[in-house]
């Protein structure tokens, strides 16, 4: 039995040391963004949004931020999590922090309701202003601070860490005042903020979480991949996936015209290849490639998921600023 033991412990520290080694070559190998190109600073308003205290950038960690003048924080909101059983009162680290002589400190506006795991519901038409949003207190305090806060040379920056529904809502409920455009305008949306290594619009996250409010978000607001940017490609693949971010949405085009458009019109199998190495789904919109004849081809999530994409994107009729 000891014998036993000993051996699975071992196997178990080996496995450990595996995982280490290569927690440790993901970390060193990871090139952080330039400051500069991200279209903010510490000196906007900011937006802490996310469905648990102690997630990925933490609570605690913002409101130090804070206190010491690193960041403008400017407002706490939650969204829901498919789990949960209750809103989580984040009032209660503000208070803490208050009591310990923190300044710059605003109230945690926290309180989801019925909502607390709640999706947006995409309409039978898949038009978004058709969209019913969860009128929640958090997504009202998004909507009101960026729009009375909010400027074109300054927006208001949402850092989120969960599923983009309450982020999604409060553009919804702009949108309702007649005040959507002016919200986009006002608002940059930084998703899955603080986390490295996760794909913040893949399957396995916002998406699965809730999909409608994703896309509402890609099609409407501005999107910065904070610990994803396309700073962190290299070479050929980083200018195809910068032209088809360039692709409107709504509109398709040819792996040739993507070739075509990098200056390397000879290149369409890299560019087939690169489309294939996406993995960060519709924010970088591999779906708007076709074939030569128009014809979809090959899609990493089906080509069915390809057609009802582009299909709700032509019904929306939206163009993007």
């Amino acid at each position: 039995m000891a014998l036993r033991t000993t051996r699975r412990r071992r196997a178990l520290q080996a496995v450990s040391a595996v995982v280490c080694a290569l927690i440790i070559t993901v970390v060193a190998s990871w090139q952080p963004i330039e400051a500069e190109s991200l279209p903010f600073d510490r000196t906007n308003p900011f937006i802490w949004d996310n469905d648990a205290e102690h997630d990925a950038f933490t609570l605690p960690f913002v409101l130090a931020l804070a206190n010491s003048g690193a960041l403008n924080l400017v407002g706490i909101s939650q969204s829901p999590h498919p789990f949960k059983t209750s809103s989580e009162n984040f009032q209660t680290a503000v208070t803490a922090a208050r009591s310990s002589g923190w300044k710059n400190i605003p109230d945690a506006t926290w309180d989801l309701g019925p909502y607390y795991m709640t999706a947006l519901t995409a309409p039978s038409s898949r038009r978004i202003e058709e969209t019913e949003p969860l009128n929640t207190a958090p997504a009202a305090m998004i909507r009101d601070r960026v729009l009375t806060l909010g400027t074109d040379s300054k927006p208001v920056v949402i850092g989120s860490g969960g599923a983009l529904t309450t982020v999604a809502s409060a553009y919804l409920m702009a949108l309702q005042d007649g005040r959507g455009p002016e919200f986009a305008q006002k608002a940059i949306v930084a998703p899955a903020i603080g986390l490295v290594g996760l794909t913040p619009f893949g399957a396995e996250y916002n998406a699965s979480q809730d999909e409608w409010s994703l896309y509402i978000v890609l099609t409407r607001l501005r999107v910065v991949l904070a610990p994803l940017d396309l700073a962190m490609t290299i070479g050929d693949q980083q200018r195809v996936w910068q032209a088809l971010r360039e692709i409107p949405v709504g509109s398709t085009v040819s792996y040739a015209g993507i070739a075509a458009r990098i200056g390397s019109p000879q290149s369409v199998r890299a560019v087939a290849q690169a489309c294939a190495a996406n993995a960060i789904a519709v924010a970088i919109p591999c779906h708007r490639v076709v074939r030569h004849d128009g014809a979809l081809s090959g899609y990493r999530w089906g080509v069915e998921r390809k057609r009802t994409l582009l299909e709700r994107e032509r019904a929306e009729n939206y163009v993007e600023a």
